[in-house]
């Protein structure tokens, strides 16, 4: 009898660590793969930071050159103003324009995305073998792009506190999007901590900036971790 009881004891033990082993096989997998999308997603980018190089070298110095130019027929012509002086105003102001125009594009195709955050997070927190696990990922790459950066800035500052405070072993992080609002959850299995210390930087910064989009920040922890949700407008105006 007594070897029978020690036989399931064995089982039992056998069982549940051999549950765990499954389901932690089964988180780094899917880690993996959403870590292969995001690559993938990285590749074609590669695509629009070429994009960026040329419209620099070719557009950009093509409306820098018009505007020298217009600039020094402007002074030589100046004895004759009634007929050349507002075309080379209006050739200057629509050369600055669009050279301003390309610098925006390029600033803007060199942001850094969400998905470069979550890649060099996820690569950060697996060497702390700290689990980041996210759903629905993919509604974010049609959201606004100001809203995408103020995401990535915020997961930057709320995953960097998890690597050095929280003790946590996974990350959850889900995207979700009603007909107005993005939403967004990330939540740690860590430690917690106490009430939030006055002149806190990092909570400060992230809430000003879900602010200047008219969005909602809260905040909420335990001794079984602590929680950030996020709401945003998905108007185009706040590109604006």
């Amino acid at each position: 009898m007594g070897r029978y009881y020690f036989n399931v004891c064995l089982f039992i033990i056998y069982y549940i660590l051999g549950g765990r082993s499954i389901r932690n096989n089964y988180v780094r997998s899917g880690i993996l793969k959403q870590q292969n999308k995001r690559y993938e997603m990285l590749i074609r980018r590669g695509e629009r930071d070429r994009i960026a190089r040329d419209l620099h070298d070719t557009l950009g110095q093509s409306f820098a050159t018009i505007t020298l130019k217009a600039e020094l027929a402007q002074k030589l012509l100046q004895r004759n103003p009634d007929k050349v002086n507002q075309q080379l105003i209006e050739i200057q102001t629509a050369s600055r324009s669009n050279l301003t125009l390309v610098r925006e594009i390029v600033t803007n195709l060199r942001k850094l995305t969400l998905t470069e955050v979550l890649v060099n997070l996820t690569d950060k927190l697996r060497g702390l073998k700290i689990n980041l696990i996210t759903e629905q990922e993919e509604l974010v790459q049609k959201w606004p792009l100001v809203v995408q950066e103020t995401i990535a800035a915020i997961l930057q500052e709320a995953l960097t506190n998890v690597m050095q405070y929280s003790q946590a072993s996974e990350v959850h992080v889900s995207f979700k999007q009603t007909q107005q609002q993005a939403l967004v959850v990330i939540n740690d299995d860590g430690i917690g901590f106490g009430q939030i210390r006055p002149g806190a930087h990092g909570i400060l910064g992230m809430r000003e900036r879900i602010s200047q989009l008219q969005g909602n920040f809260a905040i909420n922890s335990t001794n079984h971790g602590t929680t950030i949700k996020l709401n945003l407008p998905l108007k185009e105006s706040i590109n604006d």
